[in-house]
C-alpha cells in the first residue's frame, strides 16, 4: 500500500481557506499531481485542506471523499479549570472574566521545551496538558477511525505495528492539516513537522 499524506498551503484562519501565497503553494502542488499518480483521495471537511485538494483533483479529473476525522484535532482546554496551565497559552482570550476554551495543541514553543513529556510516545498521555483536557480521548477516537481504514485495506493494527491480512497495491492521498502528523505517528511510531503544502509518502512493502 501506499499513503500520500498533504498538508494543506498556507491558511487564513480566520476565513478557514487560503491565504495567496496558499493559493501559490496549492497551484504548485498541483503540477506535480499527475506525476504522484494520487489514487483513491480523501479530504479533510476544513476549508484550507478542500481548497488545497481542488487544484490537484482538478488537474487529474479526480474527486474526493469527505472524511471527518481528517479535520484538525478538536481536543479543547478549559484554563479556568487548569490555572497552573496559563503561561502556556498567553493570548488565551477571555470573556466576561473568563477564559473561552481553546485548542490544547496551540502552546507557546517554550513550554514544549520544557515538558519533554509532552513529546514522549507514551508520557504524553499522563502530561499536564492531557489530564486537563480531552486531547487523549480525541487522539484515541481518530487513531481508531484511521486503523478502521486500514483494516478495510488488509493492515489490521496490533500492538505499535499492523500485521498484513492481505496485499493492497493501492494508492491512496489524504489532503488533510496538521493533525495528520498524530496519523504518521500512528503508523511509524514517529513525530515529524509538515511545512504547508508538504507530501509525505509512506511505503508498505511485503
Amino acid at each position: 500500500m501506499r499513503i500520500l499524506f498533504i498538508r494543506h498551503g498556507d491558511p487564513d484562519y480566520i476565513n478557514d481557506t487560503l491565504t495567496k501565497k496558499g493559493h501559490r503553494e496549492a497551484k504548485l502542488l498541483a503540477e506535480r499531481a499527475a506525476d504522484l499518480n494520487l489514487g483513491s483521495c480523501y479530504v479533510s471537511p476544513l476549508g484550507r485542506a478542500k481548497d488545497t485538494a481542488q487544484y490537484c483533483l482538478d488537474k487529474v479529473g479526480k474527486t474526493a471523499q469527505t472524511v471527518e476525522w481528517l479535520r484538525e484535532f478538536p481536543a479543547r482546554i478549559d484554563l479556568n479549570q487548569a490555572v497552573h496551565l496559563q503561561k502556556a497559552y498567553p493570548t488565551a482570550e477571555k470573556e466576561n472574566g473568563r477564559y473561552v476554551p481553546r485548542i490544547v495543541w496551540d502552546i507557546v514553543p517554550s513550554y514544549w521545551m520544557e515538558h519533554g513529556e509532552c513529546m514522549d510516545r507514551d508520557a504524553w498521555r499522563k502530561s499536564d496538558l492531557c489530564q486537563n483536557s480531552d486531547a487523549v480521548e480525541v487522539y484515541d477516537r481518530v487513531t481508531l477511525e484511521f486503523d478502521r481504514f486500514l483494516a478495510e485495506h488488509g493492515y489490521v493494527r496490533e500492538g505499535s505495528s499492523y500485521r498484513v491480512e492481505r496485499e493492497c497495491t493501492e494508492t491512496v492521498t489524504f489532503f488533510a492539516i496538521l493533525g495528520l502528523r498524530a496519523r504518521c505517528c500512528r503508523i511509524c511510531g514517529i513525530c515529524r513537522l509538515f511545512r504547508h503544502g508538504s507530501i509525505l509518502r509512506l511505503l508498505r512493502h511485503r
